[in-house]
C-alpha cells in the first residue's frame, strides 16, 4: 500500500469513527459562516457600511427615474445611519464573535475524537509491525507506516479557532474588535461529505 493510499485510508476511518463529532463541527462552522454572510449582506459589520456608502455616493446612477433616485436615497440614508452609529456595528460584531465562541465545544469534541481514532490506528499499526518483525526474529522497529497516523495527530487541531479565540478574548475585552473566520484548516478533509449537508 502506498503512503498516499494509507493516508486516505486513515482519514476515511477517522471520518467514519468520528462522524457525529465531524457533523456537529460542520454545523457549528456553517452557522458561524451564515451569520457573517447575513451581517455582511446588510453591511452591518464594522467598516462595511462606510465603504459601501462611499462607493454608492461616488458612482452616478444609470437610470435616474424618480423611483430609482428615491430608492437610492433610502439606501444611502440607511448606510449613513449604520456608519454614524458605532453601537450597531459593535453589536453585529459581538453577535458574530459570540457565534464563533459557541463553536468551541463542537471543535474540542471533534479534536478529541480525531486524536483517539489516530491513537487507535497507530497502536494497531505498531502491533502489525511487531508481528511482522517477530516473524523474522527481529526486534520491533517503528516504520513510516505507523509513524503516519502519529504525524497526522500533530495537525489534528483547529488552529483557526485557537488563533481566533486568542484574538477575540485577548484584545482587552470578552469579545474584542477582531472578527475571525472559522475554518478547519488541515482538518478540512474530514468535512468532505459534510460541507454540503452538515
Amino acid at each position: 500500500m502506498s503512503t498516499i493510499n494509507l493516508r486516505e485510508n486513515i482519514w476515511a476511518r477517522v471520518r467514519s469513527e468520528c462522524a457525529a463529532e465531524v457533523r456537529a463541527c460542520a454545523l457549528a462552522i456553517k452557522e458561524h459562516h451564515d451569520l457573517i454572510e447575513e451581517y455582511t449582506r446588510r453591511s452591518l459589520l464594522p467598516g462595511q457600511a462606510s465603504a459601501l456608502l462611499k462607493k454608492l455616493s461616488d458612482e452616478p446612477l444609470q437610470d435616474c427615474t424618480v423611483a430609482r433616485v428615491e430608492a437610492h436615497a433610502v439606501v444611502l440614508s440607511k448606510l449613513r445611519a449604520i456608519t454614524e452609529n458605532a453601537a450597531v456595528q459593535t453589536n453585529a460584531q459581538r453577535a458574530v464573535n459570540v457565534k464563533f465562541m459557541e463553536a468551541e465545544p463542537a471543535i474540542l469534541a471533534m479534536e478529541k475524537a480525531v486524536a483517539k481514532s489516530l491513537d487507535r490506528q497507530t497502536a494497531e499499526l505498531v502491533e502489525a509491525e511487531r508481528a511482522f518483525f517477530a516473524g523474522y526474529g527481529l526486534a520491533h522497529e517503528q516504520t513510516a507506516v505507523s509513524r503516519l497516523p502519529a504525524s497526522l495527530k500533530e495537525i489534528a487541531h483547529v488552529s483557526s479557532f485557537a488563533h481566533g479565540k486568542t484574538q477575540i478574548t485577548g484584545l482587552g475585552g470578552a469579545l474584542g474588535a477582531y472578527i475571525p473566520r472559522l475554518t478547519l484548516g488541515s482538518l478540512e478533509i474530514l468535512l468532505q461529505d459534510e460541507t454540503d449537508n452538515p
